[in-house]
């Protein structure tokens, strides 16, 4: 029914129904001859029925949240090559960094990894603006979303992180920052040009974390150099940070080639996707 907006998707696996598109059309069919004993929605919004028959058994599920979850709504503009919003929370949680302590982000792309850790340090909820498929049911009572919602905004912390994103790319710095403000974070976001050899360890008695998510090589257009940059990667980290103990080290690194041109020790490992590749998070082992 176009009133209704209504789209179905349909997966099968191992089930004796597995024309998706013939479930699709009669499940529409079913639902237009119910829709006049139901009511026009006046305001219709579109709204997703997921159909999944695994093993002759059907689930049906509605769509509670419209857009995935994953996307926040405030990167519009993407940069090249850029870490999904909820990878980027995992990897700072799994880094271990404390809102208090200073974080150094440098080829900071398009700024991912510093909005999600001004949300993290801010305790603000992601997605806290977001239209949810929901908030258009019938059945949804407004005043209880309402109370939820309240109380989300009164776990927003008053507090000011200290969040340093730097790249050497002006267009980068631009669109982090295009970012930050639809994130509603860009001031508790400090933004420069700069070449990552530049960047300086601040003094600070919270100690700090450096997270880098550099080049691969592939996802750059870049080959033969990209070996290099990890060399010298390697030499300005162990320079700078190696033996600080109120620092820590991690990296978000694609393959044991770039890996052993670091010349680092590695301390732990999270292995993990991205953008269809399997990646790995590292952090390097501080020599006191």
């Amino acid at each position: 029914d176009e009133s209704s907006q209504l789209e179905i998707e349909v997966h099968t696996h191992r089930s004796r129904l597995h024309h998706t598109d013939d479930i699709a059309s009669l499940s529409h069919h079913i639902i237009r001859q119910q829709l006049p004993k139901l009511g026009k929605n006046q305001h219709a919004y579109r709204q997703t029925l997921h159909i999944r028959i695994f093993n002759n058994r059907g689930t049906l599920s509605l769509d509670t949240s419209g857009e995935r979850l994953d996307k926040r709504g405030y990167r519009q503009e993407p940069g090249k090559a850029p870490l999904r919003e909820t990878m980027a929370a995992a990897i700072l949680q799994w880094s271990g960094w404390q809102a208090e302590q200073t974080l150094l982000l440098p080829m900071c792309g398009s700024g991912t990894l510093a909005i999600e850790a001004a949300m993290l340090a801010k305790q603000i909820p992601p997605n806290l603006h977001r239209d949810f498929a929901c908030l258009h049911w019938p059945s949804l009572r407004r005043k209880d979303f309402d109370k939820v919602h309240k109380r989300c905004l009164n776990m927003i912390k008053n507090t000011r992180p200290d969040i340093q994103a730097s790249d050497i790319r002006p267009d980068a710095i631009r669109i982090t920052r295009a970012n930050a403000a639809r994130a509603k974070v860009e001031q508790y976001i400090h933004t420069e040009v700069m070449n990552i050899f530049d960047v300086s360890k601040p003094a600070t008695d919270q100690g700090g974390m450096l997270i880098i998510n550099p080049p691969y090589g592939e996802r750059m257009g870049e080959k033969a150099p990209v070996r290099l940059l990890w060399q010298d990667m390697g030499k300005w980290i162990r320079h700078h940070f190696l033996h600080d103990p109120n620092w820590k080290v991690v990296m978000v690194c694609p393959d044991a080639t770039l890996e052993k041109a670091l010349g680092l020790p590695v301390s732990r490992r999270l292995r993990m996707l991205h953008g269809g590749k399997k990646v790995a998070m590292i952090a390097i082992e501080n020599h006191l």
